[in-house]
């Protein structure tokens, strides 16, 4: 854990527990959605992540929900009004914050993890196909936009309940460890998702389109044996 913080560099120590769940996220996603598209092909798996992503979004609804309850009971019991974090979304009422809050755009500190790891998922098919091709490419990019989310923190998704106007888990800073993690999978669990890319070769027919020959047989156009 204290390795991944040092190589990170993302929020500061507290944020530890996060850093180890972005990670296994990628690791688990590659496990699991690139085994998949080996397996089913395209669309079988796109729609499986799809599922996913709108599965968590209705868990999502109801963070923004149960924390303006609780501020609300909060404000009632102590007299004190919240002037930032929250605030806007008491302003703007239970069922707009809801909205506001599916819709990415107002979410309170330490509650955006979740849509986070929507949006990692989201992306992963992309970075799926371009491990395929060139994985150091992939790797490359993703540690050029680390680099620059942490040298210009302007970059960032919008966020109205922010002091900063920017998300707490900043999705260009923390896609590297869901990168990091999609890679380590590759590297460590060869035989179960692609092997070819850690060694160079060019991809293999039927990784993300499988062939009926390589359904009926693991080991042909697509598997990669151990």
């Amino acid at each position: 854990m204290r390795t991944v913080a040092r190589l990170s560099g993302l929020m500061g120590a507290a944020e530890d527990a996060a850093k180890i769940f972005v990670l296994l996220a990628g690791y688990s996603s590659m496990i699991a959605y690139g085994g998949l598209f080996r397996r089913a092909g395209m669309w079988p798996t796109l729609t499986s992540i799809a599922r996913r992503c709108l599965r968590i979004c209705v868990f999502q609804a109801g963070l923004p929900l149960a924390t303006l309850l609780i501020v609300r009971i909060w404000m009632d019991h102590t007299g004190i009004t919240p002037r930032f974090g929250v605030a806007p979304l008491l302003q703007a009422g239970l069922l707009q914050a809801v909205f506001r809050g599916l819709a990415l755009n107002a979410l309170p500190n330490y509650l955006d993890i979740l849509p986070l790891y929507v949006l990692l998922l989201a992306l992963f098919p992309a970075i799926y196909l371009g491990m395929q091709y060139r994985l150091w490419g992939v790797l490359t990019v993703s540690g050029a936009l680390w680099l620059l989310a942490n040298i210009d923190y302007r970059l960032n998704l919008p966020n109205a309940t922010a002091v900063d106007d920017g998300w707490y888990f900043n999705p260009f800073a923390w896609q590297s460890l869901f990168v990091l993690g999609a890679a380590l999978a590759l590297a460590c669990a060869p035989g179960t998702v692609c092997c070819r890319d850690v060694t160079g070769r060019e991809p293999r027919p039927g990784l993300i389109w499988p062939s009926p020959s390589s359904r009926e047989d693991p080991g042909r156009n697509g598997g990669c044996r151990t």
